[in-house]
């Protein structure tokens, strides 16, 4: 019997996913879950959880289990490769067991699950007494018996492949922390904010507050609907700030685990991100924020900084699917002009880097979702942009200015995605016309500095970009261009002081745009400067009117 087990073990090893196929997978597994658990989990508020937004909080709940499990027992096990995640795959249907186990045991009752909110000692007594007594809502029978057979399973695994007592032990005891975690989540943040801050609170008080006192709720609907009640909108709010929570560490341990098991591979995605550019789109929706917040200045909670954070997440998620969609229908181009990349050096292949695409998209629609409707929406708008603009049958980089014209709307859409995530009204008029019109020009002219290092490769690909039209004048007309935006910006915002900043930008970005050699990163650095200084004299401006 032990030997049938052993060799099911590793059969299971030996199998190979697609990242696709993979996360279809595991959404087959939660959609179950949740369908199930409809039956045995009697919704706390009357209401059942089939929404999106509790739909992706349980999938995130998962993921980060999965993936915090894995790595433990990949480290444990000292194997660096995808074994053990696509093992956990074909474990992860175990989960299936909790809610049919309370049905059965509750006599079609069902009991209710729910988070630990204990803290302090008596959440260091639910550790050492396995989840503590039982109660509904809490951690049901039928949960711990699940959770138990997980710990079983990753003991038996660790067993098999090291035969070491203190790695099984080790293993068991970590993973039955890391499951303790997650599901004593709410309790934990209180705890460690209480010993720091001494609030004096409960935890369910301390969540309620601090969702309260957040844009969360004017954030997670659309503002032409409204709650049916407040208790629904504090569980619409706590589903919103624990995915949040949960997307930061599953990035975090999403880094570690591809560290570990994937090291050459994660150098190669990052490696090509382009830094300059997650760092000009970090900075559009920055200053979306910013001047949501001098027009209408809100209090920036804990829970406000957690949603930026996840926005900017999402964010590069969306840019990274942006380049592999990019350079994947660009091999030919980047051969002459970019033979660093990935995908002309053969680093990647086409499939592997097409299977990574999907898992950014993925990860950049959640993670702009679970911060808000308006995020989500303008992360749809960023992706169809680039898409259109890289991707047959379209491909519409090859049609002169409207490329150029693509990428203006999705610089403008980061500008509103932050805007909108910190602005207490959502309504579009909120947001200037003039100032969104003025976007789109500036950038339209500007941004076509992205095209001088691919001159060579656009000509041989038949790409018909404005360095390529104006041949040996291509670099100076792009100066001109890049001039313009600059001053045309003071004009649509109605600020003429900025000239003092703007002529000096026009002049040197002409003077970057002509030299030899070309290196794009000065012109960012150029932006980085202009922006600051604006800021600044912006900030200053305003002190003297206090």
């Amino acid at each position: 019997m032990l030997k049938k087990l052993t060799a099911m073990i590793l059969k299971g090893e030996a199998g190979t996913q697609t990242i696709v196929g993979w996360i279809a997978g595991f959404a087959g597994v939660v959609i179950l879950r949740t369908f199930i658990e409809q039956f045995s989990n009697p919704p706390y508020f009357g209401v059942a959880a089939l929404d999106a937004q509790t739909l992706i909080g349980y999938s995130l709940f998962y993921l980060l289990t999965i993936f915090c499990i894995a790595t433990t027992v990949s480290i444990i096990t000292k194997q660096r490769d995808s074994k053990v995640i696509n093992l956990a795959l074909l474990g992860f249907p175990v989960i299936l067991l909790a809610p049919s186990l309370d049905i059965l045991i509750s006599a079609g009752r069902g009991y209710t699950m729910a988070y630990l909110f204990d803290s302090h000692a008596k959440l260091l007594l639910d550790f050492l007494t396995f989840f503590g007594p039982f109660k509904s809502p809490g951690i049901t029978i039928g949960l711990r018996i699940e959770l138990f057979i997980i710990l079983c399973g990753v003991g038996w695994y660790v067993w098999t492949k090291t035969k070491k007592t203190t790695a099984t032990f080790g293993a068991v005891v970590t993973t039955y922390a890391i499951l303790f975690v997650m599901l004593a989540l709410p309790g934990v943040i209180y705890t460690i904010v209480d010993v720091t801050q001494n609030l004096g609170e409960t935890t369910f008080s301390f969540l309620r507050e601090s969702i309260t006192g957040s844009n969360i709720p004017a954030n997670t609907l659309n503002a032409a609907f409204s709650y049916s009640s407040y208790a629904r909108m504090l569980e619409f709010g706590f589903v919103s700030l624990i995915s949040q929570i949960l997307f930061i560490l599953f990035f975090i341990i999403g880094v570690v685990w591809s560290w570990y098991t994937h090291k050459n591979l994660l150098k190669k995605i990052l490696g090509n991100a382009r830094v300059e550019r997650v760092l000009f789109y970090t900075s559009l929706i920055t200053l979306g924020a910013l001047y949501s917040y001098t027009i209408n200045p809100v209090a920036l909670t804990w829970t406000e900084w957690l949603g930026f954070i996840v926005l900017v997440l999402s964010w590069f998620s969306a840019w990274m699917y942006a380049v592999h969609t990019n350079d994947l229908t660009d091999i030919d181009t980047d051969t002459v002009s970019n033979p660093e990349r990935p995908l002309p050096k053969n680093a990647l292949t086409p499939q592997v880097m097409r299977d990574i695409g999907f898992g950014w998209l993925v990860l950049s629609l959640v993670g702009a979702y679970i911060v808000g409707y308006y995020p989500f929406f303008m992360s749809i708008v960023f992706t169809s942009a680039y898409y259109v603009y890289s991707a047959p049958p379209l491909r519409l980089k090859r049609v002169p200015m409207l490329s150029s014209f693509l990428i203006s709307l999705a610089c403008l859409a980061t500008i509103l995605a932050g805007f909108f995530f910190l602005s207490p009204n959502k309504m579009l008029a909120t947001f200037p016309t003039l100032y969104a019109v003025g976007i789109v020009v500036v950038l339209t002219l500007g941004v076509n500095i992205r095209d001088i290092k691919d001159i060579e490769g656009d000509r041989k690909a038949g790409i018909r970009t404005v360095p390529v039209i104006f041949g040996a004048y291509g670099r100076q007309v792009v100066g001109i261009l890049l001039s313009l935006s600059f001053l045309l910006l003071p004009i649509f915002l109605s600020f003429y002081t900025l000239y003092l900043f703007a002529i000096p930008a026009a002049v040197i970005g002409y003077k970057l745009c002509v030299r030899q050699p070309y290196n794009e990163k000065y012109i960012f650095i150029l932006f980085f400067t202009f922006c600051a200084s604006s800021i600044l004299l912006t900030s200053f401006l305003l002190s003297l009117l206090k």
